[in-house]
């Protein structure tokens, strides 16, 4: 099972996934941790995706899920996303989606 580094920073609770990946294989995981971190009463959520090299399409849905979730109350965004995964992002145009920054 795999840690989340969490950081609260008034405006946004910053969380690094310490997933090399996000893809089918932790995609469950991945989205159950981000619920109930929500459910703790998060609501702005920053992603750092620093050590994230490669996302697939199931781990896109279920950032996708994640941010419909907080769409009313709150927000989810990504920073520090590697080449290929701003690629990714570009080519399914969920850069117009989500927030991302690069640091």
């Amino acid at each position: 099972m795999t840690q989340f580094l969490k950081i609260d920073n008034r405006d946004y609770l910053i969380i690094t996934p310490g997933y090399k990946s996000i893809d089918a294989s932790v995609s469950n995981e991945f989205k159950e941790k981000l619920i109930n971190i929500i459910d703790e009463g998060n609501s702005y959520i920053l992603i750092d995706l620093i050590n994230v090299r490669y996302i697939d399409s199931i781990g896109l849905a279920g950032l996708i899920s994640i941010l419909k979730n907080t769409k009313d109350n709150g927000d989810i965004a990504l920073s520090n996303l590697s080449e290929t995964v701003k690629t990714y992002f570009r080519l399914t145009r969920m850069d117009r989606v989500f927030k991302l920054y690069n640091n």
